[in-house]
């Protein structure tokens, strides 16, 4: 084959860079960053509508946390088998717009399929009674929801991989930090969305029963015929983000048409996607093993923290709802305020230590101390805000533009690893550390859950991302773009 003559290789770069500077100054991206955004904001908030409603799916159908925890769980299974790192690798050779589309859609029939399984036509349908003669010790309601949770998450981790992919091509040189914080931002309204229109939905559907215990009356206030409507809400919104997500696909298609050359970031490189280019890098490695430790401190704690706040410190499950809440609603402020000192100061090495740290102390008073939990929810807040603020601006600085789908679909993986394994692990290790305690003694307020040993599980977590973002510090290049200012002058 010819070589291409070195005059055309220079002009072919000045219009490649012409057309990115265009693009990070385009008043577009913006628009991109939202509308991608609200995109995941809908997967954030119809994935988290079951973590008010663990008590209440224990009464009404009888998931105790063993159940619960699989349902938390399986979301992650088909991320763990390699679904991230698949979208992403599409995504970097077939473009955003193709990715995007099938995985939403996946994620839409996910959400409607779980909202079906507990339906009151459902079941009372003929279709559960068939279920039920062949599900053995399961619920037909159960098998539903957990079908549909593992379709739910083949797509909801991708479309995140996608909005990643969408900020660093609109925003890399720019405001990188601030763009991820305001993605992260609007994302985690979804989540403090779901446990506070939960909840509330929850307690104002709050069904009494009277039950007899030793002679005594007493009142339990577990069930509630609002849960239907919770989960229901939660794949109507999740139908909404969908048509967000198409009218990024109009914003991107409006600046195709208007700059006559398309540009490889949306239809996709097939020289893209290697994931040998990069596990090359030392520093995404240690981001890697961040990632998994840190997350899986955060997300498998927020699915059991109504529950765990109710029986450790004996508050309702409104302030449980509430307080669990406040860590996502910190990240309102925190996560633009991290990202605006990434791009204009640098210090993602020091961020990430000194949020795992947070982490680590957090934990350890709610595992250790009878201190007021509002205290330790702050400085968890604190911690959840900075870490992901340096951690994701910090990907596109190790791994190529080319392979950056890729790169954030391997950490979709490894997150997914810990976000599939630690669920089950405070269910199974929550079963061990309460010997006699049952699901009936505990809705019947004869006994509650300890979650002491889990506690501790999450405290060793938060302690290895402190080594983690440590190591990532030490094997960046001295002097990198990892020190500097996100912002090029």
């Amino acid at each position: 084959m010819a070589k291409m003559p070195e005059e055309s290789v220079n002009m072919m770069s000045e219009i490649f860079d012409d057309a990115s500077s265009r693009r990070y100054s385009s008043p577009l991206r913006w628009l991109s960053l939202i509308t991608v955004s609200f995109a995941v904001f809908g997967a954030y908030y119809a994935y988290d509508t079951i973590s008010p409603a663990r008590r209440v799916l224990e009464t009404e159908l009888g998931f105790g946390p063993s159940s619960f925890s699989w349902l938390v769980a399986i979301y992650s299974l088909p991320n763990l088998l390699g679904i991230t790192l698949l979208g992403g690798i599409i995504a970097d050779r077939r473009g955003i717009r193709f990715a995007g589309k099938l995985f939403i859609t996946l994620t839409l029939m996910g959400s409607l399929i779980t909202a079906f399984g507990v339906s009151s036509f459902f079941r009372t349908s003929h279709l559960a009674e068939g279920i039920r003669m062949v599900s053995g010790s399961f619920s037909p309601e159960f098998i539903v929801m957990f079908i549909g949770r593992f379709i739910f998450g083949m797509g909801a981790e991708v479309l995140i991989v996608t909005q990643e992919k969408v900020i660093v091509r609109w925003f890399k040189g720019r405001e990188l930090g601030l763009a991820f914080g305001i993605g992260l931002l609007i994302c985690r309204i979804g989540t403090i969305a779901a446990f506070i229109v939960s909840t509330r939905i929850l307690d104002s559907t709050r069904v009494y029963t009277m039950l007899e215990n030793a002679g005594f009356m007493m009142m339990v206030t577990d069930k509630s015929s609002g849960l239907e409507t919770v989960i229901w809400l939660g794949a109507v919104i999740m139908l909404l983000s969908t048509g967000s997500f198409m009218l990024y696909t109009l914003v991107e298609k409006t600046y195709s048409r208007k700059h006559s050359m398309k540009e490889s970031n949306f239809s996709g490189n097939h020289k893209g996607g290697s994931i040998l280019n990069v596990l090359k890098s030392k520093p995404f490695i240690w981001i890697s093993l961040l990632c998994f430790s840190f997350y899986s401190a955060v997300f498998p704690f927020t699915s059991f923290a109504t529950d765990i706040l109710q029986s450790k410190f004996g508050i309702s499950i409104s302030s449980a709802g509430f307080y669990t809440s406040l860590v996502m609603t910190s990240t309102i402020i925190g996560t633009p305020f991290f990202g605006y000192i990434v791009d204009h100061y640098g210090y993602r090495g020091r961020i990430m230590i000194l949020g795992s740290i947070l982490m680590t102390l957090s934990h350890s008073l709610l595992a250790f101390t009878s201190i007021h939990p509002l205290v330790a929810i702050v400085i968890m807040g604190i911690s959840f805000s900075a870490v992901p603020a340096a951690i994701w601006p910090s990907v596109a600085i190790f791994i190529d533009e080319n392979d950056v789908g890729t790169a954030y679909g391997f950490l979709g993986v490894v997150q997914n690893a810990g976000l599939w394994g630690v669920p089950i692990l405070i269910g199974k290790i929550t079963d061990w550390t309460n010997p006699g305690v049952t699901t009936d003694m505990v809705n019947r307020k004869l006994a509650v859950w300890d979650y002491s040993g889990a506690l501790i599980l999450l405290t060793a977590f938060a302690f290895i991302s402190v080594i983690s973002a440590m190591m990532i510090r030490k094997t960046a290049k001295p002097g990198s773009e990892f020190f500097l200012p996100g912002i090029k002058k």
